[in-house]
């Protein structure tokens, strides 16, 4: 994959791009518009993808640990099996998301909000709910 670790990429529109395997290391992305790109096994440790819209990307296998992911959109996106420790996912939409195999629980999650998610167990949702995430029904009410 292409090595763009470290870059300024913040506010860039990436729309449906191919950055499978990318290196994106500490790279700035905030604001970048990642709907529906193909992330699959992406490097992003410590990047900044705060207010990002990466809604229906896939991230499957993919590295977000110690990322800032704070307000970002991962509507249903595909997050399967994907490192988040040490993450910043405060305010992070998480709707329709699959989550199946990704731990949340070295991430901050605090008013995260989640809503027809696969992949997370009831027991994982009361964790979650009990640090400060945000479950809503399908009609989107808390």
């Amino acid at each position: 994959g292409a090595n763009l670790s470290g870059a300024n990429l913040s506010g860039a529109n990436l729309n449906g791009a191919n950055l499978n395997g990318a290196n994106l290391s500490g790279a700035n992305l905030s604001g970048a518009n990642l709907n529906g790109a193909n992330l699959n096994r992406a490097n992003f440790k410590y990047a900044n993808l705060s207010n990002a819209n990466l809604s229906h990307a896939d991230l499957s296998r993919v590295d977000l640990s110690n990322v800032n992911l704070s307000s970002a959109n991962l509507s249903y996106a595909c997050v399967r099996h994907v490192n988040v420790s040490g993450a910043n996912l405060k305010q992070t939409n998480f709707s329709g998301a699959n989550l199946f195999g990704t731990n949340l629980n070295h991430a901050n999650i605090k008013d995260a909000v989640f809503r027809e998610n696969s992949g997370l167990s009831e027991g994982t949702k009361f964790n979650l709910e009990s640090r400060g995430a945000i479950f809503e029904n399908s009609s989107g009410t808390r």
